[in-house]
């Protein structure tokens, strides 16, 4: 016979004036679990225990693309449904308030939201110059072994690297097709593989060479990434001006999680031989690959898998 140690019913969880100080201090730990599990990074505790502190947590990892270096952002950490919009059932949308006070400091801070209801964490990171998402973030805030991806995406934009296409020329002269297909199919193979800083390794493959130059596909839309593929190689390596994560799927196969993005992203300091300003813009497809149960592998670096993807290369007219 189990002896009945305890007289009362199990407790619940209460949310109120007096449980703030430890649901917060649960959900700070809860936080920083999830990130250290997800990333095997660093974290160092900033003034846990006092509310007033505008950072909670400095987080610090190996950076995923560039060998024996390390990133660190810095991050607060919110629990409960007071600091969110409660209309955005499905993405994560911090309210307006939270947003506005982190936004007043002077450098980009991370933001982690434990939620209560569910039991996860995400994510997002708040510039001086962020626009409010009152809509939410996308799918791909939660945290996940791919979020380390994310981050180091997030810290590429400040890094010391080519910007916006700055001092690249395309080629728009009057060629045929046949032509212009003729100078890029050796360009486009002969990169492979481009590191981006935002992006890691991006391979050029068949899958971005059949997508754009798909029978469907209109003819002028053809010639405008032919003369892009080019000079391709060399705008992979720059820092886009803007960088959209467009859609995000996740899906399972056997004991893992899939997900796949796609990632949108604009070069507008590009010029023609004119020299007038192009606007080029780059889809690549990111997929992510790890265990369902990443929380409890004692061995999960091995685990993780990653690849990047040209999808598209065009010239956005008008």
């Amino acid at each position: 016979m189990k002896a009945q140690v305890f007289s009362q019913s199990p407790p619940k969880v209460e949310v109120n004036n007096n449980t703030n100080s430890v649901n917060g201090g649960d959900g700070e730990s809860k936080a920083a679990a999830d990130l250290l599990l997800a990333t095997r990074g660093e974290v160092k505790w900033s003034s846990r225990e006092v509310d007033g502190r505008k950072i909670d947590i400095e987080f610090s990892a190996e950076h995923p693309w560039y060998e024996k270096e390390n990133f660190s952002l810095s991050f607060q950490v919110k629990a409960g449904h007071s600091y969110v919009n409660k209309t955005c059932n499905t993405l994560f949308a911090p309210n307006s308030t939270l947003f506005k006070s982190i936004q007043r400091q002077s450098d980009k801070i991370g933001l982690i939201w434990v939620d209560p209801d569910k039991d996860t964490s995400q994510w997002c990171l708040i510039r001086p110059n962020s626009k409010y998402m009152r809509k939410g973030y996308g799918l791909h805030h939660k945290i996940t072994p791919a979020t380390l991806y994310d981050l180091a995406r997030c810290y590429g934009r400040d890094l010391n690297k080519p910007k916006h296409g700055h001092g690249i020329c395309i080629s728009r002269k009057p060629k045929t097709l046949k032509v212009l297909r003729s100078n890029a199919i050796g360009s486009y193979y002969g990169n492979k593989v481009v590191l981006s800083p935002v992006l890691g390794e991006i391979k050029l493959t068949r899958l971005g060479w059949k997508h754009m130059f798909r029978k469907s596909r209109r003819a002028e839309y053809k010639e405008t990434s032919l003369q892009v593929i080019p000079v391709l190689g060399k705008l992979l390596e720059h820092i886009p001006r803007e960088h959209i994560v467009h859609s995000t799927k996740y899906y399972s196969i056997d004991d893992f999680e899939y997900r796949e993005c796609e990632h949108v992203m604009s070069f507008t300091q590009v010029k023609d031989s004119n020299k007038n300003y192009l606007n080029v813009t780059v889809k690549v497809l990111e997929y992510v690959r790890y265990p369902k149960n990443w929380r409890e592998r004692s061995y999960l670096t091995q685990l993780v898998q990653r690849e990047t993807r040209l999808l598209s290369a065009y010239i956005l007219e008008g």
